[in-house]
């Protein structure tokens, strides 16, 4: 073979290796198809409408479509279950919400998952609460109205599941203002709102999330909430601390994540689409018109609230005599 031969195979080969190289490259692009983010609660709850305002923002930044799904069912868990058995390769996501997921796994036996393995991305909501709520036209127009009526006859009390925000609060009211009551499960926080609504139960327990526009129409009555200090779109309800109750306080913060084991390069890109997504003017506008407030965590700052509510968690659970 003469060198001139030699010398233009060796030319088609080198070509060859980096045209290979670079469908490579192309072929690993990602995002290149639809993001899902799984809810584990019903259409309308408070998580859901985190997520599915969140949702298009991500888009934005993936430049691909982001779609939001609701798999229900033991409050959430089975979500839970199905996202942690998923393939880490970024395009299943769901909301982890703080503190309920971590009080039913600590609650909870065999849920089949384990809440520290999963990769933790970007904080979404934080700062909002769980409240007491009464219909609008009810005659307790007070906490201490309806606590006083508790004592002679437990209330029956509207709330999610075991576990929940809403629960943990009710357990918070009891430890820490002798609050008697019984519940009334729902699948979800506006289902448990709608309850008090249409008059089916006395009260309620849901997130603050619920109750913007309720209030605005005069539909029920928020008594109190759970956070540290007034949430600014219920300027006229006193928190709990305000009441009387030290130590009833109750923070939710929702944090979007992956399955165990997604690869560091896949998690970067999705973190930083996330933290655009949230600090995106349109996206913090309609936040505050669905009434929630937004908490952007990086995945550091995400990992040090989840270990924190563990700890928290585990001694409320502890002093409460749950096991």
């Amino acid at each position: 073979m003469s060198t001139m031969m030699k010398r233009g195979l060796m030319g088609v080969m080198i070509i060859s290796l980096v045209l290979s190289a670079f469908s490579g490259v192309v072929s690993a692009k990602f995002p290149e198809k639809p993001v899902t983010i799984i809810v584990g609660y019903r259409a309308g709850g408070s998580t859901d409408v985190v997520a599915r305002t969140f949702a298009p923002f991500l888009s934005r930044y993936l430049d691909v479509p982001v779609v939001v799904k609701n798999m229900t069912g033991a409050g959430g868990m089975i979500a839970m279950r199905h996202v942690y058995k998923q393939a880490p390769d970024g395009y299943m996501l769901t909301i982890l919400t703080l503190p309920s997921y971590v009080t039913r796994f600590l609650y909870k036996k065999g849920t089949g998952y384990n809440l520290k393995k999963f990769t933790l991305l970007h904080g979404v909501g934080g700062g909002d609460s769980n409240g007491v709520m009464v219909p609008y036209d009810s005659k307790m127009k007070s906490f201490h109205d309806i606590l006083e009526i508790s004592k002679k006859e437990p209330i029956t009390v509207s709330a999610t599941s075991p576990g929940s925000n809403s629960w943990l609060l009710g357990l918070f009211l009891r430890e820490g203002a002798d609050f008697k009551h019984k519940y009334v499960t729902f699948d979800s926080g506006r289902d448990a709102t709608m309850a008090v609504v249409g008059g089916h139960v006395t009260a309620g327990i849901a997130s603050t999330i619920n109750f913007p526009d309720l209030v605005k129409e005069k539909r029920v009555r928020v008594l109190g909430v759970g956070s540290p200090e007034r949430l600014p779109y219920l300027p006229d309800t006193p928190t709990f601390t305000e009441l009387g109750f030290s130590g009833v306080e109750l923070v939710t913060r929702q944090l979007v994540m992956a399955p165990p084991g997604l690869p560091d390069d896949k998690k970067k890109i999705l973190a930083s689409a996330s933290a655009k997504a949230v600090a995106d003017p349109e996206f913090l506008a309609l936040a505050r018109k669905q009434g929630f407030t937004v908490g952007p965590l990086s995945p550091g700052e995400c990992r040090k609230e989840l270990l924190d509510a563990f700890e928290n968690i585990s001694k409320i659970l502890k002093a409460a005599g749950i096991k």
